[in-house]
């Protein structure tokens, strides 16, 4: 250390030990008129010298400690690791649970009350618009229908037996009627029975797969009881149901992150529809958000977790919140990295923070965006700490 700077320390401190003396002496109460509020100005008088000797120390300390390069040369110096920090985009969300649903999930059932004799699909099992799935026991309608056919082509003749005298004046207009009408009502029955004969054949109402089949051949198909559930996968949809406090932060358009546990799958999907309606049992409203299926993984009642964006700001001082810290009072901080010209020291910064989501917080003041951050080794420094940095990242 130069000759000089060690002569100038020492005679700062022989000063200070010297002003010390003099002013305890004088803050001694003579005589017996030491009254309390004299006692107590006695007393003030002496801290605040006191307090401005310490401040006045401690910068001491801190000169000594440039200036005096052999001590610095033997003490233990603390390694950290930093994160060089940027202005970024901080993003915050929360998450809702949800369950797919099928477009369209058809329980199909019988329109008239039938045996049934056939079913012609199996679970699983891709089906087209038309086709036939399941085939009642017609075989009593058929008798029926040949029966009344019988009796129609009677009435058909004699209807046109009764049309021919007529229309010679020959009978009565009450015959004439008469033929007429029977010939329209077994008309009429016939058309009646094949309607019913073509529901005896029920068939798939649009395009999809067999879920589950409700019923076995030889039982009762009754209305409206189901035969069979018929789901379209190609269309799907999530719905869920979300908090009225986000009622203002969900719109109609907005994109969200849709995670399916039991699959250990992540998509993007759009909300397509908000409800307009606050349940007051749970104080929610519902959302309906498009899913696209070209593959047919997703099948209906599947678990969806929803991630939902509520909060979002450009250009930000953003970190990791597990190198926030905080003080007995609760004030929070972080310490960076301050380089002089023969020393890097720590520097504790007192920081305002934001939101925190998924690790990480945005700061709303204290940093810039152009620090180094202290991160490993952040616990065990102080401020204005020598440190030596042994890695540096960039966030």
């Amino acid at each position: 250390m130069p000759k000089k700077n060690t002569s100038m320390i020492k005679k700062s401190m022989n000063l200070m030990v010297m002003a010390i003396a003099l002013f305890m002496i004088s803050c001694e109460p003579t005589g017996n008129s030491g009254e309390l509020s004299k006692k107590i100005h006695l007393r003030d008088s002496c801290q605040a010298v006191v307090d401005e000797l310490g401040v006045r120390i401690k910068e001491l300390n801190e000169e000594i400690s440039e200036l005096d390069t052999t001590t610095n040369k033997n003490k233990r110096e603390t390694f950290v690791s930093t994160l060089k920090v940027d202005l970024n985009t901080f993003q915050h969300f929360f998450e809702v649970q949800g369950v797919v649903e099928a477009e369209r999930n058809i329980m199909v059932t019988a329109e008239i009350p039938g045996l049934i004799k056939q079913i012609n699909v199996e679970e699983g099992q891709t089906v087209s618009k038309g086709q036939t799935m399941v085939i009642l026991d017609t075989e009593v309608m058929e008798r029926n229908i040949e029966e009344i056919n019988t009796a129609y082509e009677l009435a058909g003749d004699i209807f046109k037996k009764q049309e021919s005298l007529w229309n010679q004046k020959i009978g009565s207009e009450i015959q004439y009627l008469e033929a007429k009408n029977g010939k329209e009502a077994l008309e009429n029955k016939l058309k009646t029975l094949r309607t019913q004969l073509e529901k005896a054949y029920i068939a798939a109402p649009a395009n999809g797969v067999i879920d589950e089949i409700f019923s076995k051949t030889g039982e009762m198909a009754t209305p409206p009881f189901p035969v069979l559930r018929l789901v379209n996968l190609s269309r799907m949809y999530i719905k869920s149901d979300v908090s009225e406090n986000y009622y203002s932060k969900v719109k109609k358009g907005d994109p969200v992150i849709v995670k399916f546990p039991s699959l250990d799958e992540e998509t993007v999907a759009e909300i397509i529809q908000i409800g307009s309606y606050i349940n007051p049992d749970n104080r929610t409203f519902k959302i309906k958000i498009a899913l696209e299926n070209p593959s047919g993984t997703f099948i209906p009642n599947l678990l969806a977790i929803i991630r939902i964006m509520d909060f979002e700001e450009d250009s930000v001082v953003v970190i990791p919140d597990s190198y926030i810290l905080a003080d007995s009072q609760g004030e929070e901080y972080v310490y960076i990295i301050e380089e002089r010209a023969n020393s890097v020291r720590a520097r504790k910064i007192f920081v305002e923070t934001g939101p925190s989501y998924a690790g990480k917080t945005m700061i709303k003041k204290g940093l810039m965006g152009n620090e180094e951050l202290i991160t490993e080794g952040a616990r065990i420094v102080s401020d204005k700490e020598m440190v030596t940095v042994i890695n540096e990242d960039v966030y």
